[in-house]
C-alpha cells in the first residue's frame, strides 16, 4: 500500500465501512460492539499493507493532535533540560508528544511561539512565562489546557507546579546568616514568581535572625553571568573586601559573582560562607564549600503533565503543587 493509500481504500480491502476501520483503528472497537473477527480482519489488512494512519488527518478528522506544546526561557539551561526530560518521559507514557519552544526569556518570542502552537492545534500547554498577565489574557484562547511550571501567572487561572523556592531560600540563608550577618544576596530582580519567592525567602531569613534589610546588600540585575560578575565587581570596587556570606539566586550569578571575587582578591576568601539556588555536580569540586538548594527538575516537568491531563479531563479545576527543595551542604 502507498503512504497516500486513503482509510477508504483500506475499509474497502477488510471488507467494512470507513466509520468501522476507523472505529477499530481508533481502540473504539469494543465501544461500538464491533465483532472480534471483524477486528481481526481489519488489523489483518492493517498489518499486511503496512498501513499507517496520516497524524495531521486524523487531527483535522478528531480535533486532537497528541501534541503538547511546551515553551521554556532557555532550553540550554540544565533546570529547564531536565524539566522538559520530566515532561516527556510522562507524556508518551500517555500516548502524547512534545513540541518545544525557547523563548530566550523574550515576551514577544513567547506570544508568537503561544500562537504557532495554537495553530498548529496542540493539545495542551505547559510555560515557564515571562509574559504579563494583562498579555496573558489578552492571548490566551479559553479552550486549551494550560499549565504553568516554575513561574505561576497572577491572575490567570490555571493549574500551576513549581518549587518551594521560598522555603528552601530562607533555610539555606538562615545557615548562611549563623556564619555572618553581613549576608549579600546576588541575583536576578524579582520580575518572575520564582525569583520573587527567592528573594523573599532571603528576606524571611533576616527577619529571623533580628535583622534589618539594607539595600547595600541587595544586588539585583539580569539572570546571567555576566550581570553577577558586575554586580559583584561594583560592590568589592565600593567596599574593597569581601562580604562576610554571599547568596545567588542562580549558578550564573554563582559563577560571576566568584569570578568577580577571585579577580579583585586575587584568590576567593576561605572564610566566606557561600550559598547558592539550584545545584551542580561541579560543585562538589570547588575551592570553597558551596550550600546548594537540589529542584527536582524531573518531578517538576512530569507534575506539570499529570496536571495538563487532568485539566483535559476536568476543565474548571486547577491546581498549585509546590514540591520541596533539598538542601546540598559541603
Amino acid at each position: 500500500m502507498t503512504p497516500k493509500t486513503s482509510l477508504k481504500t483500506l475499509a474497502a480491502l477488510a471488507g467494512v465501512s470507513t466509520s468501522t476501520a476507523s472505529a477499530v483503528l481508533n481502540g473504539k472497537a469494543e465501544a461500538l460492539r464491533i465483532s472480534p473477527t471483524t477486528i481481526a480482519r481489519v488489523l489483518e489488512i492493517v498489518a499486511r499493507e503496512g498501513y499507517k494512519a496520516c497524524p495531521l488527518a486524523r487531527s483535522l478528522r478528531t480535533g486532537r493532535s497528541e501534541t503538547i506544546g511546551v515553551i521554556v526561557p532557555h532550553i540550554s539551561i540544565p533546570f529547564f533540560a531536565e524539566l522538559i526530560q520530566g515532561v516527556e518521559e510522562v507524556a508518551r507514557s500517555k500516548g502524547f508528544q512534545i513540541l518545544i519552544v525557547d523563548s530566550s526569556e523574550d515576551p514577544a518570542i513567547e506570544s508568537q511561539g503561544i500562537q504557532n502552537l495554537i495553530a498548529r492545534n496542540v493539545d495542551g500547554l505547559i510555560i515557564a512565562s515571562i509574559i504579563t498577565p494583562e498579555r496573558w489574557a489578552q492571548i490566551r484562547p479559553p479552550s486549551i489546557p494550560l499549565v504553568f511550571v516554575d513561574r505561576e501567572v497572577p491572575g490567570i487561572q490555571a493549574s500551576s507546579v513549581a518549587s518551594d523556592a521560598f522555603t528552601a531560600a530562607q533555610e539555606a540563608c538562615t545557615r548562611l546568616l549563623k556564619k555572618s550577618s553581613e549576608l549579600v544576596y546576588l541575583g536576578r530582580r524579582p520580575d518572575t514568581s520564582s525569583n520573587r519567592h527567592r528573594f523573599d525567602g532571603y528576606l524571611a531569613a533576616l527577619k529571623l535572625a533580628g535583622l534589618e534589610q539594607r539595600e547595600d546588600l541587595i544586588l539585583q540585575g539580569d539572570d546571567n553571568q555576566e550581570a553577577g560578575e558586575a554586580m559583584m565587581r561594583a560592590w568589592l570596587e565600593k567596599h574593597h573586601r569581601a562580604p562576610g556570606a554571599l547568596f545567588c539566586s542562580s549558578l550564573g550569578h554563582l559563577r560571576g559573582g566568584l569570578r568577580a571575587l577571585k579577580a579583585y582578591l586575587g584568590e576567593l576568601p576561605k572564610e566566606m560562607a557561600i550559598g547558592t539556588f539550584d545545584n551542580d555536580a561541579n560543585l562538589d569540586f570547588y575551592v570553597l564549600p558551596i550550600l546548594s538548594i537540589q529542584q527536582d527538575c524531573l518531578g517538576l516537568g512530569a507534575q506539570a503533565m499529570e496536571l495538563l491531563i487532568n485539566c483535559r479531563q476536568h476543565p474548571n479545576a486547577s491546581r498549585d503543587l509546590l514540591l520541596p527543595a533539598r538542601l546540598i551542604e559541603r
